[in-house]
């Protein structure tokens, strides 16, 4: 980690001792910034393993002999410090990364499994990123954490792995900056936009520099004694703030759509006797804002999804996109009428 970041043109201003975890280190960025990293780094290798498949790579998170009990993955409460939670092949040159916030807390010894092909294509492009489903039961200590959250009352059954080069190390910890907290599919589209370099504006994004008359500034800028533009510089620049904001611009929109719908008289926010959900979703598998970058919806009438194997009257959350739903909303509305 130390060698990767001084190849990147950082200077280290504290190196972590070997025998001491997790490694705790503070740099200075080829712009002059100072920043520091708290590391639960592991040996990544691809050693076989009797009836394992032969094209397996891993890490094991796992410190010491003793394996009992679960262990919190610390976060920075203040932001200065980054929380990386990454397995690095020093042989090969390349780290495999999972999210922290997921995987707190964690047993020990869990492995985080990938293959050759993902290993193969951080070599071909330096950067990537690819989904990995997620043991459930009592492997996963972890479940109804994001309830508390506002959230799900389980965890997804997904997680989105990033890897690169060694040189791709300082583009790691701005990874773990920007994808703080964020669903999996989110942190999939955020890997994405780094791997081209930079983060990638929203298409059709607000200017937020735009200055509105004195006649139109909005109540709440007025009541903060700020601009505008300044409460949305702020949104955009503190994770959980545009995270918590995110979910009710997705109702938004939602609401704008259906709305529109023939047929509909009325529509007000999730309430009463019919409450649509607005889910985000994972790559690869309902809001489709993590794949396509815009507001776009799918629609299934809860009566037709897969119930929950051990709650009655939930629903099971391991949710994939298939015949059930429609771009249409007509296509859910029609059902649940037929069911009420």
């Amino acid at each position: 980690m130390v060698g990767a970041l001084e190849r990147s043109g950082c200077r280290i201003i504290h190196r972590p001792p070997p025998d001491r975890a997790p490694f705790v280190l503070t740099f200075e960025t080829p712009s002059g910034e100072r920043a520091g990293v708290v590391a639960y780094a592991f040996l990544a290798n691809s050693e076989k393993v009797k009836n394992r498949p032969d094209d397996e790579h891993r890490f094991q998170i796992k410190y010491g002999g003793d394996l009992s009990g679960v262990h919190r993955v610390w976060q920075d409460p203040h932001g200065i410090y980054t929380t990386l939670l990454v397995g690095i092949n020093p042989a090969e040159g390349f780290f495999v990364a999972a999210d922290p916030v997921l995987h707190d807390p964690t047993r020990f010894s869990v492995s985080v499994e990938f293959k050759d092909e993902h290993t193969g294509e951080i070599q071909r492009r330096g950067w990537s990123a690819w989904e990995r489903e997620r043991r459930g039961g009592t492997a996963n200590p972890h479940a109804k954490r994001s309830a508390k959250a506002g959230g799900d009352e389980s965890d997804p059954l997904f997680e989105v792995l990033v890897g690169g080069r060694s040189e791709q190390f300082l583009r790691l910890i701005q990874q773990e900056q920007e994808s703080l907290g964020e669903t999996p599919g989110e942190r999939h589209l955020i890997a994405d936009q780094l791997g081209l370099g930079k983060l990638v504006p929203m298409r059709g994004a607000l200017d937020l520099h735009a200055q509105p008359s004195a006649a139109r500034v909005h109540a709440l800028a007025a009541e903060f004694q700020l601009s505008e533009a300044r409460v949305l510089d702020l949104i955009a620049e503190r994770r959980m703030l545009k995270m918590a904001v995110r979910g009710s611009v997705a109702e938004e929109h939602l609401l704008s759509q259906l709305k529109s719908v023939a047929g509909v008289d009325v529509c007000t926010p999730p309430a009463r006797r019919w409450r649509p959900r607005c889910r985000g979703v994972v790559q690869g598998q309902a809001r489709v804002h993590a794949l396509t970058e815009k507001w776009e919806f799918r629609y299934a009438a809860s009566n037709t999804l897969d119930p929950h194997r051990h709650c009655p009257g939930k629903l099971d959350n391991n949710v994939k996109l298939d015949q059930r739903w429609s771009a249409d909303p007509i296509f859910a509305l029609e059902r649940a009428a037929g069911a009420a």
